[in-house]
């Protein structure tokens, strides 16, 4: 996912050695971590990079620097806890809602090619230990 990453994982680490947090909790690269291992695997200066993005999405939800990617992940996990499996239509909604429709239009096109290939669920499925789920995340949640 690194080629995707603006700033690359290198330029982020860069940005935070020279202080500048807001453009780090500002930029995509923690949103599109795919928290693989690979890279933190592979580094040959034993940085767990998978941790670090991990660390940069909680401090860009708790630190308000604008990020649209923040908005998204908080629809994504509320979406999730719903039913313990996520309804992309009513998931692009509410993301819809809260970050204005113009944030949809660029993807448009994909969600009809999604669409015609069967990629996309219209009825909302749920997983019969979703409750649980929930549960498990609320009690998470207190113990950090």
């Amino acid at each position: 996912m690194a080629f995707a990453m603006s700033p690359s994982p290198r330029a982020l680490l860069r940005l935070i050695q020279l202080g500048q947090m807001e453009d780090a909790l500002s930029s995509n690269a923690p949103w599109l971590c795919a928290t693989c291992y690979g890279c933190s695997v592979s580094c040959p200066s034993g940085i767990d990079l998978t941790a670090l993005m991990y660390s940069l999405r909680q401090l860009a939800m708790d630190s308000g620097v604008p990020n649209e990617s923040v908005g998204f992940y908080r629809e994504f996990v509320a979406n999730l806890l719903k039913r313990g499996s996520v309804y992309e239509p009513e998931l692009l909604l509410a993301y819809a809602l809260r970050a204005g429709l113009k944030t949809l239009l660029p993807h448009v096109g994909m969600g009809l090619r999604m669409a015609r290939q069967g990629k996309l669920t219209y009825r909302p499925r749920s997983i019969p230990e979703a409750a649980r789920l929930a549960e498990a995340v609320a009690s998470l949640k207190q113990g950090i």
